[in-house]
């Protein structure tokens, strides 16, 4: 098959990159690999590289489709493709990452669907392929544009106004926030998120689209449910940069309600270590405020739910959550990673409290050593696994025989351990008996286990009532 196509890889790559002679001889045998290809015959393709001095993609080579006319009516060989017009290209240069069915503008103004992939070299991503089709008639058929000639110049204002669907209750919110279902696609997202990737060049509609298309880092949305699956972990963080911008991209995931929460922050890198400090606080400020939106988008949906199985599912999604909350709330007010656990309990504590404030009669008693400091991601795991155990004394402990009920919860330091024992009096249970597939069970010991590297224990005094043990070597909080 003989294709039309023009290509200055070396003049160009020579010129503007910084690509080695190797890289630009891999890119000649990527070219003469497309030229030989019978695919895609009814699309534009191209290759295009980084620019050195203005960053963004610059189009080395273009085939045209052999079975129908090119979306182009001049050669764009030699012109940038810049962010804001062509997100997937910029996107995959980035990540690495392949980009399929993000929208693009061409360099004549034309609306384009592209699918982008990476060209590797020494592990380093020197180029990327990109396919284009048309989409012009489907934008038009979309937005019942008729046949205005204006159309390119209205489609801006009628994304905007798309964008405008599906406030939240937290559009407040100055952080982007996007909320994947369990297949990995994103079923809504901020206002914030939408201005954001606008920022990004995505023209698309952000709902819908899958993870992988929209996560900053290198991981799939396969690689994280792999990572939450075998380490028990409760968020992923990650410190990715984008548009000469740094990003912290945490990935929250409620096992309950099968969902995907993205949270990311724009972060300065050029602040100095005081300065660093203080943005670190306000970081932990907003991870708090967006948990306590999501604790208020899972009340309201409890609301809606008449289900009693439904609503106990979420009022414990909502307590675990309030439970990571509680360690950003203090982070947020000091410069240190460490935080007094005494402190963390404390506020699990109250939250309980009020969470469960039917229960009034049950008496709370405390013995918390007020010395013990620890790093924040010990203390998020301590927080989450004495919200499971109180949660399930306050559900299950307690009946009509039990004439004044207690839960005591005591934290202390012995020689280089430390032990933390949450006590009921209520009704003792069968430890032979508990299901294992309970997913409270499940985080008690996978916590205590996997990321305490500590032990738990159930024991039964014979005045009745359960006590867990958990115990674990301090050094592990350094």
């Amino acid at each position: 098959m003989a294709y039309t196509y023009f290509e200055e890889i070396r003049t160009l790559c020579l010129n503007q990159t910084d690509l080695t002679e190797q890289d630009i001889r891999y890119l000649e045998l990527v070219r003469d690999s497309i030229l030989q290809d019978c695919s895609n015959e009814d699309k534009d393709v191209f290759i295009d590289v980084r620019d050195r001095i203005t960053s963004e993609g610059l189009v080395v080579f273009h085939r045209l489709p052999s079975q129908c006319s090119s979306n182009y009516n001049h050669t764009v060989v030699g012109e940038l493709a810049f962010r804001k017009d062509e997100p997937g290209v910029l996107r995959t240069l980035d990540t690495g990452r392949h980009s399929l069915g993000l929208y693009a503008q061409t360099q004549e103004g034309k609306f384009i669907e592209q699918e982008v992939s990476p060209i590797r070299s020494n592990g380093r991503i020197i180029g990327v392929i990109i396919t284009e089709k048309d989409i012009s008639s489907q934008i038009l058929d979309t937005f019942d544009l008729g046949n205005s000639t204006d159309h390119i110049n209205m489609f801006s204002g009628v994304v905007s106004e798309v964008n405008s669907i599906d406030n939240t209750i937290f559009d407040y919110l100055r952080e982007v926030v996007l909320i994947f279902d369990k297949n990995g696609t994103l079923i809504r997202c901020n206002q914030a998120a939408k201005r954001k990737y606008k920022e990004f060049g995505y023209i698309n509609r952000l709902e819908k689209l899958h993870y992988n298309n929209v996560t900053l880092d290198f991981d799939s949305f396969d690689s994280v449910q792999k990572e939450f699956s075998q380490t028990g972990k409760t968020y992923l963080e990650r410190v990715v940069h984008i548009n000469q911008k740094t990003y912290i991209q945490k990935t929250i995931r409620l096992v309950e309600n099968n969902l995907y929460v993205m949270i990311l922050t724009e972060f300065d890198r050029q602040l100095s270590d005081t300065v660093s400090k203080i943005e670190n606080q306000e970081i932990h400020h907003r991870v708090k405020n967006s948990l306590q939106s999501i604790v208020s988008i899972l009340r309201l949906q409890s609301r809606r739910v008449k289900s009693q199985e439904a609503k106990k599912v979420l009022s414990e999604s909502i307590n675990r959550v309030m439970a990571i909350s509680a360690i950003h709330e203090l982070l947020s007010k000091q410069k240190s990673n460490k935080v007094q656990l005494s402190l963390v309990l404390d506020r699990v504590i109250n939250h309980l409290k009020r969470a469960y404030i039917d229960d009034d009669n049950i008496i709370l008693e405390t013995f918390l050593d007020h010395s013990l400091v620890l790093n924040s991601d010990t203390a998020v795991t301590i927080a989450l696994i004495t919200n499971e155990i109180m949660q399930n004394s306050f559900e299950h402990a307690f009946d009509q025989t039990i004439d004044k009920p207690k839960i005591t919860v005591s934290l202390t330091k012995v020689n280089s351990h430390i032990e933390l024992t949450v006590s009921d009096n209520g009704v003792s249970f069968d430890y032979d008996a508990i299901d294992d597939d309970k997913l409270g069970i499940q985080l008690i010991k996978a916590f205590t286990v996997d990321k305490l590297k500590g032990d738990c224990s159930f024991s039964f005094p014979e005045k009745g009532g359960t006590v867990v043990k958990i115990t674990f070597d301090q050094t592990i909080s350094n």
